[in-house]
């Protein structure tokens, strides 16, 4: 059953993000090929992140039935010292996506090289 604060926690985190990625994208355009991708993915990620995970598990807002198991004490991805288990999932899921946006890189480049290609030839 999905609660409202995960749906408002969802998303809050999307749009915001995508406003700050397309806003670090823009300024950063202009440097090396991998600049721009690589830090307007960094920082939209760790923005969404945080807001997602912030609003939909913490306990700093209200819990309830259905989101009151994310604050229980676990260690740190398993391992680490220990934390709330929504900040456990929080760091899992930035790990992910930062993996990715590096793995995206290599296609972003290669159809960037190839768009430009072609803009040439036009």
């Amino acid at each position: 059953k999905t609660t409202l604060r995960i749906a408002i926690g969802s998303g809050s985190a999307f749009l915001v993000a995508q406003l700050v990625d397309i806003v670090v994208f823009n300024q950063l355009r202009n440097r090396r090929w991998w600049v721009a991708p690589l830090a307007s993915a960094s920082v939209g990620t760790i923005v969404d992140t945080v807001i997602f995970f912030t609003i939909a598990f913490s306990a700093s807002l209200p819990a309830d039935g259905n989101t009151g198991w994310a604050n229980e004490a676990v260690p740190l991805l398993g391992y680490g010292p220990v934390t709330s288990l929504w900040v456990s999932l929080a760091t899992a899921d930035w790990a992910v996506k930062m993996s990715l946006a590096i793995l995206a890189l290599v296609p972003f480049r290669l159809i960037v090289r190839n768009l430009l290609s072609r803009r040439q030839e036009i």
